[in-house]
């Protein structure tokens, strides 16, 4: 089987986003991905991002590059990348949590990237909070 690529990374929205914005962000992220072989979740609450991303490595690459120029992020950090040869979310081209009520703000507060990148116990447990959530 070939590997891929797994990167998770946290962001801060530099415009606000409502539903509709959401859901446009979503759609074009789902068919974008659905021909690059890319499948993933995206978490959304209090202003900042986390997303788990997964597919052929250059894909990938290039897909977080774009990410990284796009002027409605900022302060992008990886929290993890690597190799794996099993994908978490292969019918998912793009999944969605937004905030969640509940489990109440201990997730909502932990996507925060300040928090994540200088606590990597609170890293492991926001990224097992979100398997918890979309695996249900």
């Amino acid at each position: 089987m070939k590997s891929l690529l797994r990167l998770i990374y946290t962001s801060r929205s530099s415009v606000p986003f409502d539903e509709a914005s959401l859901e446009n962000l979503l759609e074009k992220a789902r068919r974008n991905n659905y021909h690059t072989g890319i499948t993933g979740v995206l978490s959304f609450g209090n202003g900042f991002f986390l997303q788990v991303l997964e597919g052929p490595e250059r894909e990938l690459v290039n897909l977080y590059s774009k990410i990284m120029a796009d002027p409605r992020h900022r302060d992008c950090a990886i929290l993890d990348i690597h190799l794996t040869h099993q994908r978490l979310f292969s019918n998912w081209t793009m999944g969605f949590v937004g905030e969640v009520k509940k489990i109440g703000g201990h997730y909502n507060e932990m996507l925060d990237y300040r928090i994540v990148r200088k606590d990597p116990e609170r890293t492991r447990n926001l990224l097992n909070s979100l398997l918890e959530i979309v695996t249900e």
